[in-house]
């Protein structure tokens, strides 16, 4: 080579320039070339760099460098010093020395040290099967930032036991030391984390508590640890939790958590920490709340007076600001009161006040008795926390009224008859007394109803009301006046219809019996009739607005004579005894029924388009009307109504029951 810095290589140079060919970069066209090499000049050589020296290691640039047509090309080289290009080297400061199989991985860096004079480029080169990403770093001229800034490796396929040699090589940069380091592949990593499926979202201050698991995952290869740690107040029954080698089971199974000294309102969190070689895992944490029991309070701070002895009232106790656990107050009371539980219970959750009942007991009258209320821990005890409830003396006579529940509104004229009773109630002090009187020419069994001192039982124990002198059609007024000092109560007055069964004129039929409907609690009529009788029961203006009420029905039913078979013939009419076809009010009022009993339907009003309902129509403006019933011969004749020998045998009773329903 010329000693210009220009020259022809001799066999040797040719050499190191393949070395420079192998490492160019080519350009657009043809064989020109260009890059970058090192090129070490010994003296022998004759080769002169521009450095004024000929025996040195320097970086060559060049362009557009030619072969000739002995194969030979000629370069321009500056001869700038090789340390300005920089020394490249592996960075191992955050590289782990082992990896898990399968899914562990590290990092590394590539260091440029020394000189940032061009692009120089690091090739990387690992065990087969191993991974890395990416394989080659890159500086650009001026820069000792590798791109990219850090290199990862993976296990790949490599088996647990194996491991991972890497080795770093450029081919237009030195590299220096370390420049080659090993990965052991291990077996799986633990993975510990807090197990919380079954820990309370929140506890109870002082006395709540919890427990928490931890869980692992990922691996069991060796004996691991996981460090526990709690704030906020509470405390752990356990530190840390561990596994044994090969298994998956901590030990202890749960940690429990309890309140401590935490406050409501607060909240303490558990903090997991794994101890090396095994990894924390998610969740880490887990926070629990520090909930309110609440507070626990009388309702009112003052009860109402109540009698002595039988007195009674009732007051409820309060829990407000939480309702966190199952609380419960204790409730006592002083006087000789008594109450109806000694404690108030409210469950997780719930804060509907608890009613409490307070009798007077064995109380003295004018004194009282003081409740007071201790919230059991840890529910408070609110305010107020006790109340006075008066001990009163009652009415000593009591007061009497008309039990008039089972009293007919309605008695049949002449015959007709109905009872009642009278109540005391109030006081049983002393013997007291009820004036009873009767207007209206109705007759009592007796004017006077006593109750002997400390009872509440009537003598005699119900007064009968007869029909008496009254008129059909006219009503009898009951009265009770208590006699002092017995006070009246209510009612003391009750109203009884007297019904007429005088048959409307212009009736020519006739009944063996007439008797009027008077019902009753059941609504029910029970007769006897012989052979050859017929009844007509008479229904007036007190039972017809039961009957215009949908689907009404009256019926009747054979009892103590199914042994004979008894067949009814029934009617609705204006006349009694009425049984003939047709009979006034439309062909649904006529019906004829064995021992299983049958009903007629009522309705009133008008039908509509004018036609007869599926039921017998009684009239808007009906008064009254008889229902008309008698044995007939069986089998059944036919017409129902022709001649022949009544099922009830000379001599027999057939007995029917007569019934209004719906």
């Amino acid at each position: 080579m010329k000693s210009d810095s220009r020259s022809r290589t001799s066999t040797a140079g040719r050499r190191a320039v393949a070395g420079l060919v192998a490492a160019a970069t080519l350009l657009a066209s043809g064989l020109a070339l260009a890059g970058q090499v090192i090129l070490t000049a010994p003296s022998t050589t004759g080769i002169t760099f521009s450095t004024g020296t000929n025996s040195a290691t320097a970086i060559c640039a060049y362009e557009n460098a030619l072969f000739d047509k002995d194969g030979n090309v000629t370069i321009s080289c500056t001869g700038a010093p090789l340390s300005q290009l920089g020394t490249l080297a592996l960075n191992l400061a955050g590289t782990k020395s082992s990896i898990p199989v399968s899914t562990g991985s590290t990092t590394f860096a590539i260091t440029r040290t020394g000189g940032v004079l061009g692009r120089v480029d690091a090739a990387l080169d690992v065990t087969p099967g191993c991974a890395l990403t990416p394989y080659s770093v890159t500086f650009l001229d001026g820069t000792a930032s590798p791109v990219p800034p850090v290199v990862t490796l993976s296990p790949g396929t490599i088996a647990a036991g194996g491991n991972c040699v890497v080795t770093l090589t450029s081919i237009n940069a030195p590299v220096g030391t370390p420049n080659t380091f090993t990965v052991a592949v291990t077996a799986p990593a633990s993975v510990l984390s807090l197990n919380a499926s079954g820990t309370a979202a929140s506890i109870l201050p002082s006395t709540g508590s919890t427990t928490i698991a931890v869980a692992r995952s990922g691996g069991t290869s060796g004996a691991v640890t996981a460090n526990l740690a709690v704030s906020g107040g509470c405390s752990l029954s356990a530190s840390s939790v561990s596994f044994a080698e090969a298994s998956s089971t901590p030990s202890p199974a749960t940690v429990t958590v309890s309140a401590g000294s935490a406050t409501a309102g607060g909240n303490c969190v558990v903090t997991l920490t794994a101890v090396s070689p095994a990894q924390t895992g998610v969740p880490a944490t887990q926070s629990i709340g520090i909930g309110s029991a609440g507070t626990l309070a009388l309702s009112t701070a003052s009860l109402p007076s109540i009698p002595v002895s039988t007195g009674s009232t009732s007051f409820s106790v309060t829990r407000t600001g939480g309702t966190d656990g199952a609380v419960t107050a204790n409730l006592t009371v002083t006087g000789g009161c008594q109450l109806s539980s000694p404690t108030a219970s409210f469950p997780a959750g719930n804060s509907s006040p608890a009613t409490i009942t307070v009798s007077a007991g064995s109380a003295a009258a004018n004194t009282s008795c003081n409740i007071s209320l201790a919230a059991v821990s840890p529910a408070s005890t609110g305010s107020p926390s006790s109340a006075s409830v008066s001990i009163t003396q009652p009415s000593t006579a009591g007061t009497l009224a008309l039990n008039v529940s089972a009293t007919a509104s309605s008695i049949p004229v002449s015959t007709g008859s109905t009872s009642f009773s009278v109540t005391r109630t109030g006081g049983t002090d002393g013997a007291v007394t009820a004036n009873i009187s009767i207007s209206g020419g109705c007759t009592p069994s007796a004017t006077t109803v006593t109750f002997a001192a400390g009872s509440s039982m009537p003598s005699p124990s119900s007064v009968t009301v007869g029909a008496g002198t009254a008129a059909g059609g006219s009503s009898c007024t009951i009265t009770l006046s208590a006699v002092s000092p017995a006070s009246n109560g209510t009612p003391n007055t009750h109203p009884i219809g007297i019904s007429s069964n005088t048959p409307p004129v212009g009736c020519t039929t006739t009944a063996t019996q007439i008797v009027s409907y008077v019902p009753d609690q059941t609504n029910q009529m029970q007769k006897d009739l012989k052979a050859g009788e017929n009844l007509a029961i008479l229904v007036d203006s007190s039972v017809l607005p039961l009957l215009s009420r949908p689907n009404y029905y009256m019926g009747v039913v054979p009892f103590g004579s199914m042994d004979n078979g008894a067949d009814i013939q029934f009617t609705v009419s204006t006349c009694p005894g009425d049984f003939a076809a047709g009979v006034t009010y439309g062909p649904n009022c006529a019906k004829h029924t064995g021992p299983y009993g049958d009903s007629i339907t009522f309705l009133t009003g008008t039908p509509p388009g004018g036609k007869a309902p599926p039921a017998c129509y009684l009239p808007s403006g009906t008064t009254k009307f008889y229902f008309n019933i008698r044995p007939i011969k069986l089998p059944t004749p036919s017409p129902p109504d022709a001649p022949g020998t009544p099922s009830c045998p000379s001599g027999m009773l057939c007995r029917f029951l007569f019934a209004l329903s719906r």
